[in-house]
């Protein structure tokens, strides 16, 4: 759901940004006005996504894997039965998932279909 909302937002900017570009430059307003009306409308929905994270919980995969409990009022804190060997959450233990050969060429795989379809369109 949130991949395809993704790609439809991508269309519609392409479609509304035109639009809306068009429609400013009929007002004869001055260019040096335009570029940045043009540039603070993009810059509402990355502003709009920032609001909205900050107020996500961590999922609790995430919690667990860190070590972390969420009290009742929605803090994070150490859990009891953290454990730094076995808790870890650093970039690069992401990496163990391409252990298997099949796994690493699926992801590769996929990566190159996906980056071939950003090209393309």
């Amino acid at each position: 759901m949130l991949v395809t909302l993704v790609f439809a937002m991508q269309a519609a900017g392409l479609i509304v940004g035109p639009l809306f570009a068009a429609a400013l430059l009929s007002t004869h307003l001055s260019d040096d006005i335009i570029w940045r009306v043009l540039v603070s409308f993009g810059a509402l929905p990355a502003l709009a996504v920032y609001g909205a994270r900050r107020h996500l919980k961590e999922s609790p995969r995430f919690l667990k894997a860190a070590g972390h409990e969420e009290d009742g009022s929605g803090k994070l804190r150490k859990s009891e039965h953290f454990d730094k060997k076995t808790h870890s959450v650093s970039f690069w233990e992401g990496f163990r998932l391409v252990d298997s050969k099949m796994v690493l060429s699926r992801l590769i795989g996929s990566s190159a279909a996906w980056f071939l379809m950003d090209f393309a369109y």
